[in-house]
């Protein structure tokens, strides 16, 4: 993370950045002038007459985008005015993310990207500045993170998002009809690295004839299920002849990485693809993203990475009692979710899996 070391006009307390109307305020960063880097915040237009709007900056000059109620105007990268409705920016607020590299820019709100050109003649290879450039009425900024990749090579990016949810993990949730923000309590998990490598699974339901819904797995990649059929923008899959059974529920794995995702329901392997974006950071985001028409119901909800030890009890904590369950699931005493005791991931589970939940103990022990 790149800290925030002092900010412009306005206050910053608590993490938020409440800017009055007519100012800018401007982050000092431990950021370099030609630094690659990603910015996410949620923002609010407290502004009740006039055009309320807000420009986010990212480049030093004319880098920055501006977002009203009715629309946005990309200035960075000379985009005209475009007519959106993102009326929630006065009430509750929306979420924004930016990618920012010194030639071009990326431009997420609420998890659907809005912009992603290259940048003006004018701005390129101006210095890096994330920044309130403008507030006309006045806004209010938290949950301002700033953070850079650790390491270009194979695109490792770190970002512990842990304090922005509430976890569903465990539980069953009816998701009312709407759009859920970055902030929203729909989040199956947050406690996973931008980068991690992660399964998650669940059951979801729906009775309503025609309900959409879309759930997430990284910022910005979903995947929607429709009683007919279902579309992931983010691969270019769809199959709208491929009808689910939502009244009765249909069981969801997932196993997402930075780059890939695959996708199986009811045990069948749905989507396979890499994302047709293979530029863009994607952070880890299992959640319910959207449901039209009626309630959805996600219930049996788990999360887990690859690689680490499995709860396979579900008590909150890795036992000897967890070992003896796997024990039994290898004698063929007990049945288990097989990938959750996977602790090599190597796709089965077997005595090497034991020998590694042993060594666990001896660690502990020692």
């Amino acid at each position: 993370l790149a800290d925030i070391i002092s900010y412009g006009n306005g206050t910053y307390e608590n993490g938020v950045l409440t800017v009055p109307s007519g100012n800018s305020s401007i982050f000092t960063t431990s950021l370099t002038d030609n630094s690659t880097y990603t910015m996410s915040c949620d923002v609010k237009l407290t502004g009740t007459s006039g055009t309320p709007y807000v420009n986010i900056g990212y480049r030093q000059g004319d880098g920055y985008i501006q977002l009203q109620g009715a629309g946005y105007q990309s200035v960075g990268t000379g985009g005209s005015w475009t007519n959106k409705t993102l009326s929630s920016i006065n009430t509750t607020g929306v979420h924004v993310t930016v990618y920012s590299t010194s030639d071009a820019v990326k431009i997420w709100v609420d998890g659907e990207k809005i912009v992603d050109a290259n940048l003006i003649d004018t701005v390129k290879s101006k210095k890096a500045l994330p920044s309130i450039t403008w507030s006309n009425g006045g806004a209010i900024v938290d949950n301002i993170m700033i953070w850079q990749p650790i390491s270009v090579v194979g695109e490792k990016y770190v970002l512990d998002r842990d304090s922005f949810y509430k976890s569903l993990v465990g539980t069953s949730a009816t998701i009312p009809t709407g759009s859920f923000d970055a902030k929203s309590d729909t989040y199956f998990s947050r406690n996973l690295a931008l980068d991690a490598d992660y399964y998650t699974s669940f059951t979801l339901k729906n009775t309503t004839s025609g309900c959409a819904v879309s759930l997430s797995y990284r910022d910005g990649q979903y995947i929607q299920f429709q009683y007919g059929g279902y579309t992931v923008p983010g691969t270019g899959d769809s199959d709208w002849k491929h009808p689910f059974a939502l009244g009765t529920g249909i069981d969801v794995k997932i196993h997402s990485t930075p780059r890939h995702v695959t996708i199986w329901v009811n045990g069948e392997i749905l989507v396979d693809n890499d994302y047709t974006d293979t530029e863009s950071v994607f952070g880890a985001a299992p959640r319910i993203a959207y449901v039209s028409a009626g309630e959805a119901e996600v219930s049996n909800i788990k999360v887990w990475t690859v690689g680490t030890l499995r709860d396979l009890d579900e008590d909150g904590e890795a036992t000897t009692q967890d070992m003896i369950i796997l024990i039994k699931y290898l004698l063929d005493l007990e049945d288990i979710q097989a990938e959750n005791a996977d602790l090599n991931a190597d796709g089965i589970t077997n005595i090497i899996d034991l020998i590694k939940f042993k060594k666990y103990f001896a660690e502990i022990v020692n």
